[in-house]
């Protein structure tokens, strides 16, 4: 069995990134597309390098080198178990190919190992990322010896496990529960938001009013100690790599490995089963004759989009996501008071004059159209093959993507309108900057997919979470809000003036909407032949 798990494996891995087609296509313009993504993924992880590998220096310098291996153990296992969370299900549980496997003397755990294979391949390349620097950045400021060198090692290879088979499991529950209900999709990507956000307020709770210090000391100290109690593991490696000893992490590589087998044995039981179920689709109005509906063309294809998008969980969950984010923070900031918050930090007025930045950047993450031409995958043919203008059909996309926006933006407004009660600059602020971001995160999510479309999909994963549209567009829209949100910053810290900062927000957002309305324009006349 595991030979066969690792030669289905093999064939699933293939199509990792997409190297296997641009390794064979003789596509001058495909391989001119990939080296262009393969520079943009060069430069972001030189930045995530850069980031991580400043903070272990820093770090060193007050001190503190021996959080270093808790720090990158916790990072690695908490970003592993949200982001694996979001698509674990549909890769495990997906149709695709399934059912010309069952057919084959393969049996269905050689299926599940291989798919679990495959979410671990990735995973465990994000987790040398992490590991690797620092392991070289410990060893060299503690002196450390073979053994701590040997634990680095070791968690490199067995730190994704534990996050991986607790996202899986997740997974596996939600798939579980969902393929019961009469809206499978619906129920499946509720679900995965509120365990994330549920997620995501455990590892970022705390009892802040106990740190008496402003000093990064006690407040590393105090995420070390919440990050001990909330994901044990951490602290196992913690002492392990510290006191250069084994135990610690033969017991973590046991409890690992036992967790995992047993989440393997169930999902075994259950495999079949919720992949039938989820495959399942009610039957509604049992056949009565039912009076077509008229309405415009627009709003047919927008109404079209919206079908779609509730019929699939992983869009669902990964869109509205940040969406969610953006409500929630408004009204935690607002009813925790920026003030509360501004005198932990110390800066008094910083909170409402940065919160529309901040809203801004939690709705861009990823808008619905940085894939929703990708996701029409092989029946792209139908839409083309009706005498609808291409422009329309993107305009129903963009309208689609704003109109789930708005619900959001309209709490995320109000809430912090009513919570912090800005006047003047800081309320048109508050207004006009999340509107505008979204507006553009909409039209370069859409520009990014015609740039880089993808039709020959086999899981909405390698499209909604792989997907070279998506990472452009993610990736456009942060460094946007980041400069503006700097660049308004730094004025109003510079400047004892207010009209400094004013302006300075005022001209970028004005840069903002002239970027949007040219990236629309060159999108009206793009013509996609595929």
């Amino acid at each position: 069995m595991l030979k066969t798990s690792i030669r289905l494996w093999k064939v699933i891995t293939c199509d990792l990134f997409g190297l296997n087609e641009l390794r064979y296509t003789k596509d001058s313009g495909k391989r001119k597309r990939a080296l262009g993504m393969g520079l943009l993924w060069a430069l972001v992880i030189l930045m995530f390098e850069g980031y991580l590998i400043a903070s272990m220096l820093g770090y060193v310098k007050i001190g503190m080198a021996e959080i270093l291996p808790i720090y990158c153990y916790a990072v690695t296992g908490i970003l592993i178990l949200m982001l694996t969370l979001l698509k674990a299900g549909n890769v495990l549980f997906s149709w695709n190919s399934l059912e010309n496997l069952l057919a084959m003397p393969i049996p269905r755990s050689a299926i599940l190992i291989a798919r679990f294979l495959n979410l671990y391949t990735t995973n465990l390349l994000f987790t040398a990322a992490v590991m690797l620097p620092g392991m070289m950045i410990y060893g060299m400021a503690a002196g450390a010896g073979p053994v701590c060198f040997a634990v680095f090692l070791l968690g490199i290879l067995f730190a994704p496990l534990l996050p991986l088979t607790l996202a899986t499991g997740l997974a596996a529950l939600i798939k579980g529960i969902s393929s019961r209900m009469k809206y499978k999709r619906l129920a499946e990507a509720a679900l995965m938001i509120v365990i994330s956000v549920g997620i995501i307020a455990l590892f970022s709770g705390g009892d802040y009013e106990a740190i008496s210090a402003e000093t990064i000391k006690n407040l590393t100290n105090t995420i070390v100690v919440q990050l001990s109690a909330v994901y044990p593991p951490a602290a196992w490696f913690q002492k392990s790599a510290t006191e250069e000893t084994l135990l610690p992490m033969l017991a973590l590589i046991l409890v690992s490995l036992a967790v995992f087998t047993v989440l393997m044995l169930l999902l075994n039981r259950f495999f079949l089963p919720i992949c039938t179920a989820l495959r399942q689709t009610g039957t509604k109005h049992h056949g009565k004759v039912m009076t077509g509906d008229r309405s415009s063309l627009m709003w047919a294809l927008v109404k079209r989009e919206f079908r779609y998008y509730f019929s699939q969980s992983l869009y669902m969950s990964n869109t509205a996501i940040g969406l969610v984010m953006m409500a929630a923070a408004s009204v935690a900031v607002s009813v925790i008071g920026p003030e509360s918050i501004e005198a932990k930090i110390g800066m008094q007025g910083i909170v409402v004059k940065l919160l529309p930045y901040g809203l801004a950047l939690c709705g861009c993450i990823m808008s619905t159209t940085a894939s929703s031409v990708s996701l029409e995958g092989k029946t792209r043919w139908l839409t083309r093959s009706l005498p609808i203008p291409e422009k329309t059909q993107y305009d129903s996309k963009l309208l689609m993507a704003l109109l789930l926006d708005l619900p959001f933006y309209l709490i995320a407004v109000a809430a912090a309108a009513i919570g912090m009660k800005p006047a003047g600059a800081d309320l048109v602020r508050l207004i006009v900057i999340p509107a505008v971001f979204l507006v553009f995160a909409a039209v370069i999510g859409l520009y990014a997919n015609l740039l880089f479309p993808r039709f020959d999909w086999e899981n909405e994963v390698q499209v909604i979470k792989q997907g070279a549209a998506t990472a452009v567009a993610m990736f456009a829209a942060m460094v946007v809000i980041f400069l503006s949100g700097g660049a308004f910053a730094a004025a109003h810290f510079l400047f004892p003036t207010p009209l400094a900062g004013n302006m300075v927000s005022a001209c970028t957002t004005f840069v903002v909407i002239l970027l949007t309305l040219l990236l629309y324009r060159i999108i009206s006349r793009k013509k996609l032949e595929q």
